[in-house]
């Protein structure tokens, strides 16, 4: 499994209890109907004669199948995948927030050295020269360039709030569960999204850590478990990619 980013749900703990019950039960899941015309257009069987489907069926999902009154089945975590779901659409709008690809009312943002240092650099131009700078902005990043009594701007409509541009749930596992396995799972979170949608990101040196930061890496992973912890008994870790 890999997933980043670690989103705290949180719940009574009378409720916690029978979540976490519910989400370790097998259940029927009804099958979309493209997999069933799939296998039967791929395998060249034919979804009216159950016996010789099934094993077709089992063989592409890996789950226990079956068939009754309401059509083919699989056995799974049927509560599990329902919530999943509810999670999900719990999480657009505030993730929506986050989304790089969301446009937002045009601001003025100035360069700053290093970013001026990196386009002359990229460019083999002068630093010193402003509108050449300005210039190549919107080839930079797409935004347009300018220049002004306070230096090199730019025009933008990009989310600055932006961290990703596609996610998707990996998977939900009680707190608790989850807590006493994190140090096995790969990777280690690199953002945990707070219940009050805070997004609580790594430092850099996580994504290139090596022996002199390893103390550093230890340090965010005592303060994730730290965080997490605080809902051991209450919650849900719904995983992200």
């Amino acid at each position: 499994m890999h997933y980043t980013v670690v989103v705290i749900f949180p719940m009574p703990a009378e409720l916690f209890s029978e979540v976490k019950q519910k989400m370790s039960e097998d259940g029927k899941v009804s099958v979309d109907q493209t997999i069933l015309d799939f296998i039967e257009g791929v395998d060249n069987v034919a979804q009216s004669d159950t016996d010789k489907f099934l094993p077709h069926l089992e063989k592409y999902t890996e789950k226990k199948a079956g068939r009754d009154e309401q059509g083919y089945y699989l056995v799974d975590k049927a509560y599990k995948m329902a919530a999943i779901d509810m999670y999900r659409k719990k999480l657009e709008k505030p993730f929506g927030k986050f989304d790089f690809s969301r446009e937002v009312k045009e601001y003025k943002y100035y360069l700053s050295k290093n970013d001026v240092d990196d386009i002359a650099k990229h460019y083999q131009i002068s630093a010193a020269d402003q509108n050449a700078i300005a210039a190549k902005i919107g080839d930079w990043n797409g935004d347009k360039g300018g220049v002004d009594e306070r230096g090199i701007y730019a025009l933008s409509t990009q989310n600055r709030n932006g961290h990703f541009d596609s996610w998707g749930i990996m998977d939900a596992i009680p707190m608790d569960d989850f807590l006493s396995v994190i140090d096995e799972m790969q990777p280690f979170p690199q953002t945990v999204f707070t219940p009050d949608c805070q997004w609580v990101d790594a430092p850099e040196y996580f994504f290139s850590v090596g022996p002199e930061d390893e103390k550093a890496f230890r340090e965010w992973q005592a303060k994730v478990k730290e965080m997490l912890g605080r809902y051991k008994n209450n919650s849900v870790a719904v995983l992200i990619d």
